[in-house]
């Protein structure tokens, strides 16, 4: 992971730590920053360098002239060189980012570079000088991802999984702090990429009544660092689902589905909007799960969804932004109706194959209509303005089924109504509730969570690296 910053300005400019190694000390008392050069032949060389830098800027990190670790601008007054005891003594005037350059970008990337880390504690005033301690090279490990197991959750496992996302600003500052330009972001995007996105949901409802819920199931901060002075940036990854369920009568439900979706990409253009966009998405494939219950007069309606969210939080020279993609996955409805078998045949529309001992056997069969959509989008809050934008939904599935329930036999609930009757007139059966050859009876959902309310299970297994 890395951030880079760079920063342009129409006057010399002068980053002191990229000198640390020529120095033997750096202090500040009030506005004035002395710093002693380590020989004569580099002091020689500092004072003709520095000569020209009256009325352009000076940048320190050092501990005696600001907050430990943060940059502070400076614009340098006056210089005054002091030959034998190679020191340069500065007159400063603290200042800030937006009024001295007139382009800022921050860049977040990975890389597999080790960091240099700054220790300017090493020049404080008062401190003798420690030339055995050169800067420190510290390797830094990249997190190699998160992932997100919700407890009770069947998973199908999947070799690689991982989504990067990326962010690159670049502010205008110069038109905008004079108060020319009410825009000063010229180029900022997030780009989300998810490939091999693979999850099982399996759902249980044992209702009284009406069931309308919206639960966050997890969210926890995946990633954030702070910039000081400058600004701070944060993932936060969250996982919520919503239902809305009717059922006539005591009845408990079981049903589900698969969901795969192939490596796709989610931009979202923060100076552009209309370049933001999401591909791939599209080709997601949502497999059903057979339905299953423990009554045969079934009545009962189910919207419900799943929405992971990945959301970018950016809090950048005063302005803050957050946004990111989402994607409902999928939104399901399902209604499912009774029909009796004197108007309706095993298809469950008029006129479709029946028979005499069909009819005995089931005087009723369960209609049941799916429709499953997935939909993507991209949110962003600038400031006070709400550009949430949702750019491209899909309908997945739209189906039906027409169940009977069987009571008795060797397999029992709700099966295809056309199986049982296949199974029904190819071989005698006795008279009574049901055939005597199984038919495809529709496996039963492995129980979840607790009675009364309808549970999600799933796994978003996901890597997410934050270039920061």
């Amino acid at each position: 992971m890395s951030a880079q910053v760079r920063l342009e300005a129409d006057w010399p400019t002068l980053l002191l730590e990229d000198f640390d190694h020529h120095l033997e000390r750096v202090e500040c008392i009030g506005s004035k920053m002395t710093v002693t050069v380590r020989s004569a032949g580099l002091y020689s060389k500092a004072k003709d360098a520095c000569s020209s830098l009256v009325g352009g800027l000076l940048i320190s990190s050092h501990h005696t002239c600001g907050d430990e670790g943060a940059h502070t601008v400076y614009r340098v007054m006056n210089l005054t060189f002091f030959d034998s005891s190679h020191q340069i003594e500065f007159d400063l005037k603290e200042s800030i980012i937006e009024k001295e350059f007139r382009t800022v970008t921050i860049d977040f990337g990975q890389t597999d570079e080790h960091y240099v880390i700054h220790r300017h504690k090493r020049l404080l005033r008062r401190v003798p000088a420690d030339r055995s301690r050169d800067p420190t090279r510290t390797a830094v490990g990249r997190p190699t991802g998160v992932s997100v197991i919700p407890t009770e959750s069947v998973v199908n496992q999947i070799e690689e999984t991982k989504n990067v996302t990326n962010l690159i600003f670049r502010l205008d500052l110069g038109a905008w702090f004079q108060g020319k330009d009410d825009d000063p972001v010229k180029t900022g995007f997030v780009q989300f990429e998810l490939n091999g996105f693979e999850m099982s949901i399996g759902l249980k409802a044992v209702p009284a009544g009406v069931l309308k819920r919206e639960n966050e199931l997890l969210e926890f901060l995946a990633l954030g660092f702070k910039i000081p002075k400058i600004g701070s940036f944060g993932v936060t990854i969250a996982l919520a689902y919503f239902v809305d369920v009717k059922v006539q009568g005591a009845v408990e439900l079981r049903f589900g589905f698969d969901v795969k979706v192939p490596n796709s990409r989610a931009r979202l253009d923060i100076a552009e909007m209309q370049d933001s966009a999401i591909e791939g998405f599209g080709e997601t494939e949502v497999t059903l799960k057979p339905l299953s219950a423990n009554v045969s007069n079934l009545e009962f309606s189910i919207v419900g969804g799943l929405k992971p969210k990945i959301t970018a939080g950016l809090e950048f020279l005063g302005v803050g932004f957050r946004g990111g993609p989402y994607v409902s996955l999928p939104q399901v409805n399902m209604t499912a109706t009774q029909m009796s078998t004197d108007d309706v045949g095993a298809n469950c529309t008029a006129g479709s194959d029946s028979d005499v001992m069909f009819k005995d056997a089931f005087q009723n069969l369960t209609h049941v209509d799916y429709s499953l959509g997935i939909a993507a989008g991209l949110g962003l809050e600038l400031g006070l303005l709400d550009l949430s934008e949702d750019l491209w939904s899909k309908s997945l599935i739209n189906a039906t089924q027409c169940l009977a329930y069987q009571t008795s036999g060797p397999t029992k609930g709700l099966a295809f109504a056309v199986d049982v009757l296949e199974s029904m007139t190819h071989t005698p059966t006795p008279t009574g509730t049901g055939p005597g050859k199984p038919s495809s009876a529709i496996r039963h959902i492995p129980q979840l969570y607790g009675e009364n309310w309808l549970g999600f299970f799933g796994i978003v297994p996901a890597v997410i690296a934050v270039l920061l």
